[in-house]
């Protein structure tokens, strides 16, 4: 195949030939294709000829020739095959309401966000309501009462370490 040749063809094809050639549909059948044939390692081959038949710069003999060529023994069957699968409709899209969109997941993200619970409000809580019960810490209730005594410093009987070096 000829570069400027396949140029040209392109600029004359129509918009969805073009999406055709563009896409990823023509490389995905070929590589399915040789993979049933065990002849993976034609696949870049393979494709250029597929590309410049689908884009009519060849006939169908001259790509027969050219597949026969490269080493695919049955390339009248590998391009029918081909055809077969880049006339296949796309996968059918996910019903509306399994796609996800990003404002649906932002919405989602918030809804989950307004029943996360904090210290914070567990403590606005405890205010509004008091006789729900918040559990706070010593040290926490001694902080907020300001006629509480400070805590007794503690006075362990034995250091947990030694700091005297006697032999």
């Amino acid at each position: 195949m000829i570069w400027e040749n396949y140029q040209d063809a392109y600029a004359r094809a129509t918009r969805e030939l073009r999406e055709l050639l563009d896409s990823e549909t023509i490389p995905e059948c070929v590589k399915n294709s040789l993979r049933k044939r065990d002849l993976l390692i034609l696949r870049k081959k393979a494709v250029l000829e597929i590309a410049g038949y689908t884009a009519g710069i060849q006939t169908v003999d001259e790509t027969i020739g050219n597949l026969t060529q490269i080493g695919i023994a049955d390339a009248l069957q590998f391009i029918a095959e081909i055809q077969t699968c880049i006339n296949q409709p796309a996968s059918t899209p996910l019903p509306q309401q399994e796609q996800s969109t990003l404002a649906s997941e932002i919405q989602q993200t918030e809804h989950d966000l307004a029943t996360v619970r904090t210290m914070s409000h567990d403590m606005t809580v405890a205010k509004q309501h008091p006789q729900e019960q918040v559990y706070q810490s010593v040290s926490q209730a001694d902080i907020l009462s300001p006629g509480a005594a400070a805590p007794a410093a503690a006075q362990p009987e034995v250091p947990r370490w030694e700091t005297d070096n006697r032999s």
